[in-house]
């Protein structure tokens, strides 16, 4: 069910409510000055609408129709390819923050390896299971490698 609010920014940005969360997501990943170029734009966007006030729409309505408006328009700037980078480095952010949130649980994967003799594979469904934390067993085995691998080698 659609509430009012998102019928109402339906109607005044024309996007469906994935492609409102897809703007705000692309928003967050581009640089500060191209998000102060989009909130100047937004400033004369949230005017226009305002102008437009057919029914009594609140004003965070309009706010956030101009900033969706605005970020739209921006985008129809920028070319496939830099769309396509920006979301190239977004994933690589993605995956380093894997890798931390991997260490912050090691000592158990450590144990559950050296300890329990669990595989890979196990360890990863332990800690879907576990700690709601999804990752695969192939990035363990890789930061395995890494880390303890080059501990043996360092003590030689």
């Amino acid at each position: 069910m659609i509430s009012n609010d998102q019928k109402t920014l339906h109607n005044l940005t024309k996007k469906t409510a994935s492609e409102q969360k897809s703007l705000l997501k692309l928003f967050a990943k581009i640089s500060l000055q191209e998000q102060k170029e989009i909130m100047k734009n937004q400033r004369s966007t949230f005017h226009k609408l305002k102008s437009l006030n057919i029914e009594n729409y609140d004003s965070d309505i309009f706010t956030l129709a101009s900033l969706l408006v605005a970020i739209a328009d921006f985008t129809k700037t920028m070319n496939e390819m830099k769309l396509k980078v920006i979301n190239f480095t977004d994933q690589k952010i993605h995956k380093d923050s894997k890798n931390q949130k991997l260490l912050t649980h090691w000592s158990i994967v450590k144990e559950l390896k050296e300890k329990e003799y669990m595989s890979f594979r196990k360890i990863s469904k332990f800690l879907k299971k576990a700690y709601k934390f999804e990752i695969s067993h192939s990035l363990i085995h890789k930061v395995w490698i890494e880390i303890e691998e080059k501990e043996i080698s360092d003590e030689y």
